[in-house]
């Protein structure tokens, strides 16, 4: 487990910023709202541009689906490396998704919570993240069935090259401004 570590984390920081800069790009929630972003020339550069619009979204965004409110809020907190937040986030969805058996009873999002819950253990417990994962993975895990739990190990092993395609092609699709206005921005969905 430890060896996936590493690798899961670029996987996911990179899925979390994606996720975030087309939340925020697309998102109806801002009304007209503009936001002053440059687009990064890359994701490796993406970052700290990315936790710098991100910890200007948070106290403002309000969604009237608290589904949809609680995943990209946990999104937002993980791009600003509010890890301890995620993680309650993440707990509150999964919650919600048990009383209301709403979804798959295994899905990508338990990625994301694995990911959330080990960087909060990482930095409560002042352990490694390799050992912080594995606890999360072990504990997520274990209550699977051995095809749930093949599936949540064969999502981890996405190359990261995946996603980092995928935010490349996002910000090239808004190189061209100094800002994001979301009404003019609803490309993606």
């Amino acid at each position: 487990m430890r060896q996936i570590a590493r690798p899961a984390a670029r996987l996911i920081d990179t899925f979390a910023m994606l996720t975030a800069f087309l939340l925020i790009a697309v998102s109806p929630s801002w009304g007209a709202q503009v936001f002053d972003f440059r687009v990064p020339a890359s994701p490796s550069d993406a970052a700290a541009a990315i936790s710098d619009l991100a910890s200007r979204l948070i106290p403002v965004y309000q969604d009237s689906d608290p589904e949809r409110y609680l995943t990209n809020l946990s999104a937002l907190q993980m791009a600003v490396g509010d890890y301890a937040a995620a993680d309650i986030s993440r707990q509150s969805l999964r919650d919600r998704r048990r009383k209301s058996d709403f979804g798959p009873p295994v899905s990508r999002a338990l990625v994301f919570d694995i990911y959330a819950h080990a960087k909060a253990l990482e930095i409560e417990n002042k352990v490694t993240f390799a050992d912080a994962f594995t606890s999360s993975f072990r504990d997520s895990v274990r209550p699977l069935d051995d095809r749930d739990g093949f599936a949540v190990a064969r999502w981890l092993g996405t190359p990261p090259s995946v996603y980092r395609d995928a935010l490349q092609s996002a910000f090239d699709q808004f190189r061209s401004r100094d800002r994001i206005d979301v009404e003019e921005a609803n490309l993606v969905h």
